[in-house]
């Protein structure tokens, strides 16, 4: 099955200006009457995967024009496809949680007594795949591809955050809130919790800390109405890499720069959760930043008499070094993502019954799917970004 990821949301910074009064947070109900406070808007505007729940806090947007009272509850007219259920009332709020249980769309309820306060829509959706992705690259998705590889290391005693990318079977990009789970479980099928901690972030995401050397084990994906996902980790100490590698995802002939990221490897497989690459370059290239998983380098003029200095990037961390001229780089030398993620039973069948398709696009899909690609990632979500599918080595 070929594996289109959901684009990723991000965390960005908000530019000053003037002053101005800021909007209530939260999603402005049909009605105008409340806030419908979310994780993420995001669960009011794209379609969540089944199995996804979250809680959700309904304030008056005018407190002083409406009060809840004690009979204040919350409905749903669609229970296939989303119940609630009530959390905790106040005279200027209501909380509730939502699960998502079904496709389609469910229009959830603020009433008072016999009067509907105010209205808003879940939209759910059966999810087709979903994929670990890396947290540490998230600043970089549209240009790396962040998916994780089938087997990967980890550094002892070093938590590392995974994300959840989310699909459709039209490959159009879901939110997985809580639907996923994942384990961590012994090579022989054995418990090792001691061993292994694995935390859910809340929202999509969780973290996962591995506390002995050269252990290797299995982390489990289990995703409601799909085969469950392999993972094959190991643990590993800084003492174990053999090299780091400086990779080139894209490069911005208008602009003059390209996006570079870091890799560390232990026996030719990736080492995933690593923060503290060290970045440096000569005269002619300007870094974004000094540190960190990925950079963007800038080529500017020679300082030099000759037009013919190079453009020197160098990566360094674990006692390993590497550097690249950005000016011989070939379009083949580019290198965007890790290895192949692993399969689910049955993917190889998808993908054969999809080669048939000549239309160009998934069967009862056409050209109506949704092109909106959401990541439910283990941060604040606060826009969208497509994530193009890019070529692997």
């Amino acid at each position: 099955m070929r594996r289109p990821i959901g684009a990723l949301v991000v965390v960005g910074g908000v530019a000053v200006g003037c002053v101005v009064d800021e909007p209530p947070p939260g999603a402005v109900g049909l009605d105008g009457v409340v806030a419908f406070e979310a994780p993420t808007d995001l669960v009011f505007t794209e379609r969540a995967g089944v199995g996804s729940t979250f809680e959700v806090t309904a304030r008056p947007l005018d407190g002083e024009e409406v009060a809840f009272s004690d009979v204040v509850d919350v409905g749903v007219n669609a229970a296939d496809v989303a119940t609630v259920a009530v959390i905790e009332r106040k005279t200027d709020a209501v909380t509730f949680s939502v699960t998502v249980v079904g496709g389609g769309t469910a229009r959830v309820a603020i009433t008072d007594g016999e009067a509907v306060v105010d209205r808003i829509d879940i939209k759910g959706v059966p999810l087709a795949d979903t994929l670990l992705v890396d947290a540490q690259l998230l600043g970089v998705s549209d240009r790396v591809d962040i998916t994780a590889p089938a087997s990967f290391s980890l550094l002892r005693d070093v938590l590392t955050t995974f994300g959840i990318s989310a699909v459709d079977r039209c490959a159009a990009g879901a939110l997985d809130l809580g639907a996923t789970t994942l384990s961590a479980e012994g090579l022989d099928g054995g418990d090792v919790s001691e061993e292994v901690t694995v935390t859910s972030t809340g929202l999509g995401g969780f973290e996962i800390t591995s506390g002995l050397a050269d252990l290797e084990f299995d982390l489990v994906m289990q995703t409601p109405g799909l085969e469950p996902l392999r993972y094959r980790a190991r643990t590993v100490v800084p003492a174990n890499v053999e090299e780091v590698r400086l990779e080139v995802a894209a490069v911005d002939t208008e602009a003059s720069t390209a996006t570079a990221w870091a890799r560390a490897l232990v026996d030719g497989e990736d080492v995933l959760g690593v923060g503290d690459y060290r970045w440096t370059s000569s005269d002619r290239v300007t870094l974004t930043a000094g540190s960190g998983p990925a950079v963007v380098a800038g080529i500017g003029a020679s300082t030099s008499a000759s037009e013919e200095t190079p453009a020197t990037v160098t990566l360094s961390a674990f006692g390993e070094e590497a550097t690249i001229d950005l000016f011989t780089l070939a379009a083949t030398d580019l290198v965007a993502g890790r290895a192949a993620p692993p399969s689910r039973p049955g993917d190889d069948d998808e993908e054969e019954d999809e080669a048939e398709d000549t239309s160009g696009a998934v069967s009862g899909c056409g050209s109506e799917a949704p092109v909106c690609d959401p990541l439910a990632a283990a941060i604040p979500l606060i826009g969208l970004r497509r994530l193009r599918r890019l070529a692997r080595r």
